[in-house]
């Protein structure tokens, strides 16, 4: 029902926008009204254009002089750290603060990675797969659509909170066969994430632990907390990955590193060992 309601405000923002027909975007002028109760709009239009997508309804997509070509949420422009709440993206880019803590993110055909704004807060609103050193995460659709298998990604542990973490992408096939879900516990809508503590052990040092980023409430509307983990929670399975449609074509996939980027990388690592 909320996010009924947030889609409803979002579909009378005031300021340009465009409407998609056959997921073709075109522009529109919407009518001025719910700026004030739901501020996403002018904070994240100076990075990236507000779409109206049949399926969705009002979406935000990124521009590609902020974020370069082939952006992936989740890979681009950040990396991975353990906090309180569970792993988060930490990143930089200047919609990170709402993008990457509310809303669900989807691939349209045609149109690449477009965000659809929530108002409850996650340290990440994705999919987690981990096993045998490897893991495994995908962003989360909005209710009813099914994830792509093309959305995962997958890299080694010891990879796992590297800052250029796309670099180190493995093969999907190979590696969702070795991994398995990291499942919610009952109740919550958004899973932590691999338990830290299995992390450190198959990376051979301590798991840091990072504040969460609770972003910020758009202008003249709350934002709900995260919810609290009742303690000896039951683990649910979350819905399997259903297959679907390759990415849109012009997003291109990160080169693999080279050996001095590897070897520069492994450096860093050691030296930031406790």
């Amino acid at each position: 029902m909320r996010t009924s309601l947030i889609l409803m405000a979002l579909g009378v923002f005031s300021a340009s926008a465009c409407v998609t027909t056959g997921m073709v975007a075109t522009p529109v002028q919407p009518a001025a009204s719910a700026e004030v109760a739901f501020g996403f709009q002018s904070e994240l239009a100076p990075h990236g254009e507000w779409l109206l997508v049949g399926p969705y309804g009002r979406v935000w997509r990124p521009y590609e002089r902020v974020v370069g070509v082939g952006f992936t949420p989740y890979l681009t422009g950040g990396q991975w750290g353990w906090t309180d709440e569970g792993w988060q993206f930490a990143s930089d880019l200047p919609f990170a603060w709402a993008t990457f803590h509310y809303g669900r993110w989807v691939n349209a055909p045609r149109l690449g990675w477009v965000w659809i704004p929530g108002d409850e807060w996650a340290p990440a609103w994705v999919y987690w797969r981990h096993g045998g050193g490897v893991i495994g995460w995908a962003p989360l659709p909005p209710p009813g659509v099914s994830l792509y298998s093309s959305a995962w990604v997958f890299v080694r542990s010891n990879n796992f909170m590297s800052p250029n973490v796309n670099r180190y992408r493995l093969n999907q096939a190979y590696a969702y066969q070795r991994t398995r879900p990291v499942a919610p516990p009952a109740g919550s809508r958004w899973s932590p994430g691999p338990p830290p503590q299995q992390i450190a052990s198959e990376i051979g040092r301590p798991v840091p632990r990072a504040p969460a980023v609770q972003g910020r409430p758009p202008p003249g509307r709350p934002i709900r907390p995260p919810p609290a983990l009742p303690p000896g929670s039951r683990v649910v399975s979350p819905p399997p990955p259903a297959s679907g449609p390759p990415p849109p074509a012009g997003v291109q996939r990160p080169p693999l590193p080279s050996r001095e980027d590897r070897d520069r990388d492994r450096d860093r690592d050691r030296q930031h060992r406790p």
